[in-house]
């Protein structure tokens, strides 16, 4: 009986002996589990305060370097360059599709609707019908299938054009013609990416250099500069077409010392920086060196270029604004332009119109402070021209204030030059009426409606 009762018991212990251990082992996995749990809750935390304020976003308002799908690889608004901005794939509007520079096949090139000037607009290979497809102004087009690209094309296979660029889709090339097919651009060629000829400017499209011409391939103009954007000649003027230039040069050392006195091109880039001579007449126009220490002082040099430059703040920033100021007899309050003149005298002004800011705007240009007593029949007239188009010709001078040009629109980062000629003309008849006489005005300017 006792031998059947240590039998049980030693059953019973080895019975609770396991379940303790049992017990032991829940605990352990329990403990476990609560720290996995932990674990997790921690890492998705993480994650989720990663998703919505961290650098790789996935979510649809991500800002840049976007993998939606967590494989390591950038879908959506990609800095390739890792400048901190987007060039692939970028979505403008937060919707999560692409709209600008779109990769369709993952090879990291942009393959429709690409941004050439990064300002947020398409300018190739435009998908009209948002089937992800290319449907106009097309890259590395062959217009004479003979093989060779002729417009738009992409020499070093990145995605983007680099020679014989169609700004409009009008089946032309704009900016950097490539003539010789090297690869390399040879006319109208734009250095700066802003859609405007620089270097070797082909204004009548005849093979030739017109306009600031590389003539030794060093990437800097050596005749017919323009530093105004109008496609004018004003320094180092080929006035015979032997590739030579002839009058106005820059770097000029007038007094023989050894230094620059008209045209100074301080930086070596081949447009002059200071005493600047506009009109060829030796005397200089433009952020003038009066002190001799070869740094511009002010921008007249005589009593009849005043320099209070007339600025117009744009969206309240002053980083951004249009200035217009004088560069030849312009006074802004209003000065004498002809007095005690006879027959056939002639006169000229000159002023520039600069948009600093962001966006193209269009402005009035009025007369101001006008004073005319000439009488009708002997009227003062005037000619203005922007430097490639005369504007208007032969207008009357104005006897009360009023737009001179309305609605001028002046694209973003430029300036513009505008030359006032007036003439007292010849009439054949007794004009000494007008021998006394006065005109005087100022110019201003304002945004247009």
């Amino acid at each position: 009986m006792n031998e059947q009762f240590n039998n049980d018991y030693e059953e019973q212990y080895l019975i609770l002996e396991e379940e303790e251990k049992n017990e032991e082992k829940r605990k352990t996995i329990i403990i476990i589990i609560l720290c996995i749990l932990i674990i997790l809750v921690s890492i998705l935390g993480a994650s989720f305060s990663y998703i919505r304020f961290g650098k790789n976003k996935t979510s649809k308002d991500c800002q840049l370097n976007c993998d939606i799908d967590k494989n390591g690889v950038c879908h959506r608004n990609c800095d390739i360059n890792n400048d901190g901005k987007a060039e692939l794939n970028i979505d403008t509007n937060g919707d999560g599709v692409c709209d600008l520079n779109c990769d369709s096949n993952g090879d990291g090139k942009p393959n429709y609707n690409v941004d050439y000037f990064f300002n947020r607009r398409a300018a190739f290979a435009l998908d009209l019908n948002a089937d992800g497809k290319p449907d106009f102004n097309l890259i590395n087009q062959d217009l004479n299938g003979d093989g060779v690209c002729d417009l738009n094309c992409d020499v070093n296979n990145d995605g983007w054009p680099e020679t014989n660029i169609d700004l409009d889709g009008d089946g032309i090339a704009d900016v950097d013609i490539d003539s010789d097919n090297d690869g390399k651009p040879d006319f109208n060629v734009d250095t700066n990416n802003d859609g405007y000829a620089d270097i070797n400017i082909d204004t009548d499209r005849d093979g030739m250099c017109d306009i600031n011409c590389d003539t030794n391939g060093d990437g800097i103009p050596d005749t017919n500069i323009d530093t105004s954007q109008t496609y004018t000649p004003y320094f180092n003027v080929d006035t015979d077409g032997d590739g030579i230039a002839d009058t106005n040069l820059t770097n000029q050392d007038t007094n023989k010392d050894g230094k620059c006195d008209l045209n100074c091109d301080s930086n070596n880039d081949g447009w002059p920086d200071y005493n600047v001579d506009y009109d060829a007449d030796g005397q200089c126009d433009w952020n003038c060196d009066v002190d001799g220490d070869g740094k511009p002082d002010t921008k007249p040099i005589n009593p009849t270029k005043p320099s209070d430059d007339i600025i117009l703040s744009i969206e309240s920033s002053k980083q951004q604004e249009i200035r217009i100021y004088a560069v030849k007899n312009v006074d802004f309050k209003g000065n004498v332009i002809a007095k005690n003149i006879e027959p056939s005298w002639k006169e000229s002004q000159r002023f520039a119109i600069e948009n600093n800011s962001g966006n193209g705007v269009r402005v009035n240009i009025l007369w101001k402070n006008v004073s005319n007593n000439f009488t009708n029949e002997n009227d003062i007239v005037y000619t203005i021209d922007n430097g490639t188009t005369v504007l208007k010709k032969d207008v009357k001078a104005p006897y009360s204030d009023g737009y001179l040009l309305e609605n001028v629109y002046v694209p973003a980062k430029h300036t513009y030059y505008y030359t006032i000629k007036y003439e007292f003309k010849e009439t054949g008849k007794n004009q000494n009426i007008d021998l006394n006489k006065k005109f005087s005005a100022g110019i201003t300017v304002e945004l247009a409606e």
